[in-house]
């Protein structure tokens, strides 16, 4: 759960992908974690490309009766108004903010922009109240903690 009703949830991919996939490790948690965070999570738009590609390779190892299942789930929570905003991560200064983060935490080049995002976008749509950044990517959750995000992995 989003910590109080009032925080703005910024998901990161591991768990908008566990909440879409029924044999993901903490797939009960995610959705917890996400339904927590109902009207109030925004994530990077680029989630919807990595989401994709890891529902592409679910479905490539017949992971799912219905292939067409979570993908079909992606499109309804993202089209429902109190589920999911997109930030466009359009912020000229997520770049050199994305660059910075990577050379100072051991995480990859996408939680680097993710954490960039939450850290401009993500903060700025928060307004004044707390930001939480959601995440199942154990080495993601602690940067996040050390660029100074409430973090909490499902």
């Amino acid at each position: 759960m989003v910590s109080t009703p009032t925080a703005l949830a910024y998901v990161d991919a591991s768990v908008l992908v566990r909440t879409l996939l029924d044999d993901e490790p903490g797939h009960e948690e995610a959705i917890r974690a996400l339904s927590g965070a109902r009207g109030r999570a925004v994530s990077w738009a680029a989630v919807q490309v990595e989401a994709a590609s890891a529902l592409r390779r679910a479905a490539r190892a017949r992971r799912t009766a219905d292939p067409t299942i979570p993908a079909r789930r992606l499109a309804a929570m993202l089209s429902r108004p109190d589920s999911l905003m997109l930030l466009p991560g359009a912020d000229p200064a997520l770049i050199p903010l994305a660059v910075d983060i990577a050379g100072r935490q051991r995480i990859r080049a996408l939680d680097a922009m993710h954490l960039a995002t939450a850290l401009t976008e993500g903060r700025r749509v928060a307004d004044h109240h707390p930001l939480v950044f959601i995440t199942a990517d154990s080495a993601q959750a602690e940067a996040a903690a050390a660029e100074g995000l409430e973090v909490l992995v499902p």
